[in-house]
């Protein structure tokens, strides 16, 4: 990970604040696969969000904080779908290891949805081992290239000022991401149009210039 003196653009925190403030009372229910759909959705729309801020006048250097957002999107996607398997949730943020714990007939379909997003995720690896002058030949990238690259990305990426990252790992499963949403989405059609109504949240904008 590389880091310039280029000129910071951002919020100047002496001259604006822009405040997130959330707090209940009253506890939320543990592991409802429900809830965890709604909370997969903002992370996964958060992620998102980020891509595009360039677009739109925002803060261009977000890569890591769109990563971590969508790595761990997919962690609760993955969770929300076990829980509502079995019923239980896993403490990991193993991807690889999530995925393992989802049935066989979600984890085919699963597979068979990632499959338009495969070329896409062959061409940026290819443009990578081009880039640092590997010699071929190069890997073979297919659905389980891509979920082992990424099975650590939440963990790695979230605190990638403490020790890089390692050769060969990385984000790469955006497109798993929307096949696991999917393959929910079939079962539980009704959550898409979910949203979050506890705890509450609001946000203010100050601006003293």
């Amino acid at each position: 990970m590389n880091a310039n003196g280029a000129k910071r653009s951002g919020f100047d925190s002496q001259s604006e604040r822009l405040e997130n403030i959330c707090y209940t009372y009253h506890a939320m229910t543990k592991h409802d696969p429900a809830d965890m759909f709604v909370v997969a959705e903002q992370y996964r729309n958060a992620s998102k969000w980020l891509i595009l801020a360039p677009g739109y006048g925002w803060p261009p250097d977000v890569a890591m904080p769109g990563i971590t957002c969508a790595a761990f999107a997919m962690e609760l996607f993955l969770k929300c779908l076990i829980a509502s398997e079995t019923g239980k949730v896993p403490e990991t943020h193993d991807l690889r290891h999530l995925f393992n714990r989802v049935s066989k007939a979600n984890q085919s379909k699963i597979r068979s949805y990632f499959a338009p997003y495969l070329p896409d995720v062959k061409r940026h690896v290819e443009q990578q081992h081009v880039m640092a002058g590997e010699p071929p030949p190069l890997p073979v990238v297919d659905f389980d290239f891509v979920l082992d690259a990424s099975r650590r990305a939440f963990p790695m990426v979230r605190y990638i000022y403490e020790k890089g990252l390692p050769g060969g790992q990385g984000w790469l499963a955006d497109g798993i991401m929307e096949s696991i949403r999917k393959a929910i989405l079939d079962a539980h059609p009704d959550w898409r149009h979910a949203r979050q109504t506890s705890p509450s949240s609001t946000r203010h904008f100050h601006s003293f210039r």
